[in-house]
């Protein structure tokens, strides 16, 4: 049995070097940034055909259950208002960079987000450590738009 338990910080500016600017996807990341509330900013582009939209995007950390969830707070293109589910490729990149599989193996509590990064407690029992290290992208964390 292996049980794992401590404290965690990833800071923004590891997620945008994981994200690459150029990572040869649909979106590319340009900045990320936490606000007063508790929420972070993201600066993006999308690219559609040959062209790059500028987007951005307010999400919300939050911990429910012991899993972590990126709300979406307010979504933009071009500086136009957007249906929060537009954000969800971005969402799960970011929820992708930032946790990683060893989040389905444990679970979190005391979730904060400042300006420059997240910090929490973290705990496990029966941890799984092969399929938290080399779990498949997708098989991380949880996301939602809200």
């Amino acid at each position: 049995m292996k049980n794992l338990q401590g404290e965690a910080y990833v800071p923004y500016d590891r997620v945008q070097e994981l994200t690459g600017n150029d990572s040869g996807g649909d979106i590319s990341i340009q900045s990320i940034e936490g606000n007063d509330d508790g929420t972070i900013s993201i600066t993006s582009s999308y690219r559609v055909m040959f062209l790059s939209i500028p987007a951005s995007v307010v999400l919300k950390p939050v911990a429910e259950d012991g899993r972590v969830d990126f709300q979406v707070q307010e979504a933009k293109a071009l500086g136009i208002g957007l249906p929060n589910d537009f954000a969800q490729q971005l969402v799960d990149q970011v929820t992708t960079a930032m946790l990683g599989p060893l989040f389905d193996e444990i679970e979190v509590q005391d979730l904060t987000a400042n300006d420059k990064g997240m910090s929490f407690h973290f705990a496990g029992d029966d941890v799984n450590m092969q399929a938290a290290s080399v779990g498949a992208p997708g098989n991380t964390g949880t996301s939602q738009c809200a």
